[in-house]
C-alpha cells in the first residue's frame, strides 16, 4: 500500500516536472538584438571586403580565402533574417533547396520528410527577401556553388545545422548579447511577437505549426514591458 502511494507521488511529482519545463518562459531576443547580429555580418562582410582590395593590389594568395569569407557572411545574413521572419526550426533552414523559395508568392516551402506533408510558410518581409535574393546572386558567382541546396557552405555542401549554431554563437557574442544565442531562440521569438501583435493563439499555432496548442501556450506569459505598455495606454 505504501510502495503503491509513494509510486502514485512520484509519478505526479514527474508530470509536474514536466508540465513546469513545457511552460518555462522563453528566452527571446529584442528587436535591437536582431538587428545587432545583422549588423555583425555586415560588419564582417566590409571588413573583408576591404581587405580583399588591399590584397589584389599585392596579387596575394588569401584572395581565395577573403572571397569566400564575403560569400559565408553574406550568407548567415540571409539566414538570420529568414529565421527571425518565419520562425522556422534550425532543421528546416538547412534542409531548405532552391525549388522550396517562392518569391513571387510569399511563401517558402518546409520539407517534413517521408512521412509528413511538406508544408508552406508565409514569408512577406521585403528586407528578408531582399536579403535572400543578394545571397542567390552571390552564391551564383560563388566557385564552390555545385548543390542544389539553399543554404552552402564553403565547399558548396549543404549547411549542417552545427554550422548554423556555431555562427550564431559567435554572432551573439561579437553582438555583445548576454543571452544564450542559437537558432532557436529565433522561433522563440517570432512566436512572441507574432502573438502579441495578432493576440490570437491558434493563429499562432498554425504559424508555428504545432500540433498541439499545449506547445504554443508557453508565449502567452506577460512581460514586465507589456504591463508598462499597457498603463500607458490605460493611462492610469
Amino acid at each position: 500500500m505504501i510502495i503503491r502511494r509513494v509510486k502514485s507521488l512520484y509519478k505526479g511529482a514527474f508530470r509536474m516536472k514536466r508540465q513546469m519545463k513545457r511552460q518555462m518562459t522563453p528566452v527571446v531576443l529584442t528587436r535591437e538584438e536582431i538587428e545587432k547580429l545583422i549588423e555583425v555580418g555586415a560588419g564582417l562582410e566590409e571588413l573583408y571586403k576591404k581587405k580583399l582590395k588591399e590584397e589584389k593590389l599585392k596579387d596575394s594568395k588569401y584572395l581565395s580565402y577573403l572571397k569566400n569569407n564575403i560569400f559565408l557572411a553574406i550568407r548567415n545574413q540571409a539566414i538570420i533574417r529568414l529565421l527571425f521572419s518565419t520562425g522556422i526550426r534550425n532543421s528546416e533552414a538547412c534542409n531548405l533547396n532552391d525549388e522550396d523559395i517562392y518569391p513571387e508568392e510569399n511563401r517558402i516551402k518546409i520539407r517534413q520528410g517521408k512521412r509528413g506533408n511538406d508544408e508552406y510558410q508565409p514569408l512577406t518581409k521585403p528586407e528578408t527577401w531582399k536579403e535572400l535574393k543578394r545571397y542567390l546572386r552571390a552564391r551564383k558567382t560563388f566557385k564552390h556553388n555545385i548543390s542544389g541546396s539553399l543554404f552552402i557552405g564553403k565547399s558548396g555542401e549543404r549547411i549542417k545545422p552545427r554550422t548554423m549554431q556555431r555562427f550564431i554563437k559567435e554572432y551573439g557574442k561579437q553582438a555583445g548579447i548576454t543571452k544564450k544565442v542559437y537558432p532557436h531562440i529565433f522561433r522563440h521569438t517570432f512566436a512572441t511577437e507574432y502573438l502579441r501583435t495578432t493576440r490570437d493563439l491558434k493563429l499562432t499555432q498554425v504559424a508555428l505549426r504545432h500540433k498541439n496548442i499545449n506547445s504554443t501556450i508557453i508565449y502567452t506569459y506577460v512581460s514586465k514591458d507589456d504591463v508598462a505598455n499597457g498603463l500607458n495606454k490605460a493611462d492610469l
